[in-house]
């Protein structure tokens, strides 16, 4: 699949999970579904990869446990997909009858294609980890810059299927510092993370490549500090939740850290 493609369908993808109020991190999942559907495939001549596209977001949506009703996800999809804002797509219509058959028969195929296997591992975690190692989190402009060109290489680009995330997380921190002239604090600073630097080389040079514009052409929306889901069970999760107090605090923290750096990055 060519780069322009991939960019129309990413951005479809977010603008999509925008309207649908699904969180980064889910957008995030369903994209990189979307990716490995298409990896060693060829498409099809008829099919419509908007629509698989669609359906990887749903499927994400579920498995991040924050699932969106079908009907809600196709009636959004049509009007986003053909710009059809002055009226909405009835769900007693054949239309819509047969993009649900569309969206559960796609849903199978890429169940299929993935073996079932629906954790995803994303490096905006690690990211918010090392920028917090490195004292960057208060440089909102620093921190600004990482997130985005994080959020562009995992979603617009092919990156999530080549590099670790904890190398794509690596390397917009790498490309932020260089980008902005704003040397690291710490010596060999990729050592605290275990990670080799020439893999962040490597990374930082395609990623830098492979994404158009700026960083800081946007301010796009900040990726979530939650981490995925594991596919847990619905007992794991009732536990999880009952135990999960003080992550969630954690967690909280650390979001409360980046709304003040976007904000910060704002003004700047």
């Amino acid at each position: 699949m060519d780069r322009e493609t991939i960019l129309k369908v990413s951005e479809f993808v977010q603008h999509l999970g925008s309207e649908l109020g699904l969180p980064q991190l889910t957008i995030a999942t369903g994209v990189v579904y979307f990716h490995k559907f298409y990896s060693n495939r060829v498409r099809k001549e008829k099919e419509d990869i908007k629509w698989v596209a669609v359906t990887c977001l749903f499927l994400a949506g579920k498995v991040e446990e924050t699932p969106k009703k079908l009907h809600e996800v196709i009636i959004v999809s049509y009007r986003i997909k053909y710009e059809m804002y002055d009226r909405q797509l009835s769900t007693k219509s054949k239309k819509f009858q047969e993009l649900k058959e569309l969206i559960l028969g796609n849903e199978l195929l890429i169940l299929q294609k993935l073996g079932f296997n629906l954790k995803i591992d994303h490096p905006y975690p690690y990211l918010i980890e090392y920028l917090q190692k490195l004292n960057a989190m208060s440089d909102g402009k620093f921190a600004q810059f990482s997130w985005n060109y994080v959020n562009d290489s995992w979603i617009r680009t092919t990156m999530c299927l080549t590099y670790e995330p904890q190398i794509v997380a690596a390397a917009a921190i790498y490309v932020a510092s260089r980008v902005l002239e704003r040397p690291l604090d710490v010596d060999n600073w990729y050592e605290m993370f275990n990670i080799e630097f020439d893999r962040v080389k490597e990374a930082s040079a395609v990623m830098s490549s492979m994404i158009r514009g700026p960083a800081d052409q946007e301010v796009r929306r900040s990726p979530p500090t939650k981490p995925p889901n594991r596919n847990r069970s619905p007992g794991e999760r009732d536990s999880r939740r009952r135990s999960g107090s003080r992550d969630d605090r954690k967690r909280s923290r650390v979001d409360n850290e980046a709304d003040r750096s976007n904000k910060r990055a704002r003004r700047e």
